[in-house]
């Protein structure tokens, strides 16, 4: 026994900590300074591990931790709640959740320095979910524990309560939330201004909502929500009758930012202010670049909709059907239905969970449909499913194909599953690529974040730890 606890500090020294817990274990007689060793050893470890971000491993020492945490009651309830933050991580929410509930009501868990944070961290676990009501509850709970080192944080708790309150169609206490983010943090202030001035149209003040989001514009000119922020103002003038005015934020949004998921339903609206104002050449002009601009979107099938209705206006039904020939499947008028029931239909099956037979039926789609409407869609869809069953190589040909295509709502996860993909291929150059690409395209913060921690690992696979 001697000799393995002479082994066992060896092999802690040398930072082996795996081999050190081996060697522990081989000690017939422990006594408490042997078992707490080993729990606390356990535990740190595991530490080190998630913040390698290495969660898998990470989880096997804490439950290490945990098997021996009976003799540490904060130690316990510290890996209950890293353990969690792992299960979070990974994307398994409600394991996380439980985790989480079971610290915040462990013995001495309130000493703790995670303990504030983990309220924080039960609001998204039911964020998540869309269970705003609970997660309500746990970020305002939050928000009223003392203490508050990062700013950051509490300001995004502040958002999330107006989050809830916006879904809840709480209008004016949510504009009360997004102000307390404002004050709370500049840094993450431009997504309270856009949030805030969103609810001020919804009370129907206009005005005042312009108001803001010109602030936001102005004091954040590189937010990634001006794109957002313009296209609302435009919303506004023409929730006022101001049509010149809402045609020229809704051409900002097209000229400055050609990317911004945003771009193509501003043309889409440009189309339509110009049809109701009577001004047709302008109207066609504007469907026919989104037509053109981003085939097989659904914002093209909403374009090719209002172009019906001005060559209709004109009289023209000849001038619709010798357009619409020549743009391929998506736009074949005696198609359109069958195309739209067979992707619906295993559509439904995926929304169901039933990843198998939606997988079949996806197939078939695109085989029946290589143009059809919904192919960057359906091509998202299969490339879940292949992924769920481990068909890697699969799910890469359909996340990559998205990736390729106009920009849509599945563009980000595509970019961040193909970079993710690629690199457990080891072919690091592509998905260093696919990296940076979701890092100049997010819209979401948490994919930026994600796309510049792939893009280090990458650079650190390839040796280049300089760029």
């Amino acid at each position: 026994d001697e000799a393995y606890d002479f082994m066992g500090k060896a092999f802690v020294t040398t930072k082996n900590y795996r081999q050190a817990l081996a060697t522990m274990e081989k000690i017939k007689h422990k006594n408490l300074r042997i078992y707490t060793a080993m729990q606390r050893l356990s535990f740190y470890r595991g530490l080190e591990l998630y913040e390698n971000t290495l969660f898998e491993e990470a989880i096997e020492f804490f439950d290490y931790s945990l098997k021996y945490g009976d003799y540490d009651a904060q130690l316990k309830a510290r890996a209950m709640y890293w353990k969690g933050e792992c299960f979070y991580r990974t994307g398994r929410i409600d394991e996380a959740n439980d985790l989480y509930y079971k610290f915040i009501n462990a013995h001495g868990a309130a000493e703790l320095s995670e303990f504030n944070l983990c309220h924080y961290n039960l609001g998204y676990t039911r964020f998540n979910v869309k269970d705003y009501n609970k997660a309500y509850g746990w970020f305002l709970k939050f928000t009223s524990l003392a203490n508050h080192e990062d700013k950051n944080i509490l300001g995004d708790a502040y958002n999330r309560l107006g989050d809830c309150l916006y879904v809840d169609r709480n209008f004016k206490p949510a504009i009360e939330a997004y102000d307390k983010a404002i004050k709370a943090s500049e840094a993450i202030g431009d997504y309270s201004m856009l949030q805030k001035g969103i609810c001020l149209g919804l009370t129907k003040d206009n005005n005042s909502k312009i108001e803001q989001l010109q602030q936001l514009i102005s004091k954040y000119p590189k937010s990634i929500y001006c794109a957002n922020a313009y296209y609302e103002i435009a919303r506004a003038y023409v929730g006022m009758e101001q049509i010149k005015e809402a045609i020229y934020n809704y051409k900002v949004v097209k000229e400055r930012y050609p990317k911004s998921s945003l771009a193509s339903k501003a043309m889409l609206q440009l189309g339509l202010l110009y049809y109701n104002n009577g001004e047709y050449d302008n109207s066609m002009a504007f469907y026919k670049r989104v037509i053109n601009e981003y085939p097989a979107t659904p914002e093209a099938m909403d374009a090719l909709a209002g172009l019906r209705n001005v060559y209709m206006e004109r009289g023209d039904f000849d001038g619709y059907m010798s357009y619409t020939s020549t743009l391929g499947g998506f736009a074949r008028v005696d198609m359109q239905e069958r195309d739209s029931l067979m992707f619906l239909s295993a559509q439904r099956l995926y929304l169901r969970g039933e990843k198998s037979q939606a997988k079949e039926a996806l197939k078939k789609y695109l085989a029946a449909f290589a143009d059809g409407r919904f192919v960057t869609g359906a091509n998202y869809y299969l490339g879940d499913c292949q992924y769920v069953e481990q068909d890697y190589e699969g799910a890469l040909l359909s996340y990559v194909y998205v990736a390729q295509q106009p920009r849509s709502i599945y563009t980000e996860d595509a970019l961040l599953r193909s970079g993710e993909l690629y690199y457990k291929a080891g072919k690091y150059l592509e998905s260093c690529d696919m990296f940076l690409r979701l890092e100049e395209e997010a819209e979401v913060e948490t994919n930026k974040t994600e796309a510049i921690i792939g893009q280090m690992r990458c650079q650190q696979k390839l040796g280049d730890l300089e760029k």
